[in-house]
C-alpha cells in the first residue's frame, strides 16, 4: 500500500519497479556518514599514541562486523594478502575492529596457520568516536567484500561512508553496490575473493604515497554529499513532492 520508496541502491530501485512503483515513486539515497564524528582532526602518529599502536608499522584497517549472518566479508582474503606481503614488508600490520569473540578466535586460528600471528591485532566493537581515531591511526582502510548477491546489489555499508570521512586511502572491491559510490577517482578497485590482487593494490599505495594521497582527498570530498542531514533533506523533500 506503499505510494513511495526509499532504496539504497539501484539494483533495490529496479526490485521496486517491478513490483509495481513508478519511476518517479522511488528515491535512491545510499547510507551516509556523521562527519561530526568521523572529520576527525588528528594525526595519524597522535591517533596511535593515543591506542597505543605501534608507530613504525604499516597498518591496514578494517572496521565492522567480521561477518554477517554466517557470511564471510573479506577478512580471510586480507590474512591471505597479509601473508603475501610480509616477506617483502616486514612491519606489514593488520587491524580489525568489530568482531565478536568467536570471530575472533576464528581468525587468529587462520593467521596462526598463515605463520602471521605477530602480524595482526583483532579486536571487539567500540563506541564510534573511538572507531573514528582508529581510521585515523591506519594507512590505508580495506572493504573486500566476497562476491555475493547481497554484496554486489544491496548493501549500501555504513564502512564505505565512513571510510571516506576517514581521509585514508580505501581500497574495496570491484562491486556494482560500491560503484555507485566508489571510483577509480576515490578509490582502488579491486577483484572479488583475489588476495593476490588485493596485496598488489595495498603494495602499489605502499609504494606510491601520492597515489594514496589523492584517492583519500577525493573520497572525502565526495562524502560531503553523503551526510545523514542531507540524505534526511532528500527523503522529506521527496515525501513531500
Amino acid at each position: 500500500r506503499a505510494k513511495k520508496a526509499v532504496a539504497v541502491t539501484n539494483e533495490l530501485k529496479k526490485r521496486c519497479l517491478a513490483s509495481g512503483f513508478s519511476k518517479n515513486d522511488i528515491l535512491i539515497a545510499p547510507d551516509a556518514v556523521d562527519l561530526k564524528v568521523f572529520d576527525l582532526d588528528i594525526s595519524k602518529s597522535s591517533a596511535r599514541e593515543k591506542l597505543r599502536l605501534p608507530q613504525d608499522k604499516i597498518i591496514l584497517g578494517y572496521i565492522g562486523r567480521f561477518r554477517t549472518m554466517g557470511e564471510e566479508k573479506g577478512i580471510p582474503e586480507i590474512l591471505k594478502a597479509i601473508s603475501l606481503l610480509a616477506n617483502n614488508y616486514t612491519n606489514i600490520f593488520f587491524l580489525a575492529i568489530g568482531g565478536t569473540r568467536e570471530d575472533i578466535d576464528l581468525y587468529k586460528d587462520a593467521a596462526k596457520n598463515l605463520g602471521i600471528s605477530d602480524k595482526i591485532l583483532l579486536l571487539e566493537k567500540v563506541e564510534r568516536p573511538i572507531v573514528a581515531i582508529y581510521q585515523k591511526a591506519c594507512d590505508m582502510l580495506l572493504m573486500p567484500f566476497p562476491y555475493t548477491k547481497h554484496f554486489a546489489y544491496y548493501m549500501s555499508p555504513l564502512k564505505m561512508f565512513e571510510y571516506m570521512a576517514s581521509k585514508r586511502p580505501i581500497i574495496a572491491s570491484d562491486l556494482p553496490s560500491v560503484r555507485e559510490v566508489l571510483d577509480k577517482n576515490n578509490a582502488i578497485l579491486v577483484k572479488p575473493d583475489d588476495c593476490k590482487d588485493l596485496a598488489e593494490s595495498v603494495e602499489k599505495i605502499i609504494i606510491n604515497k601520492e597515489l594514496g594521497n589523492g584517492l583519500a582527498d577525493q573520497a572525502f570530498k565526495d562524502v560531503q554529499e553523503y551526510s545523514w542531514e542531507k540524505r534526511a533533506v532528500r527523503i522529506l523533500n521527496f515525501i513531500m513532492e
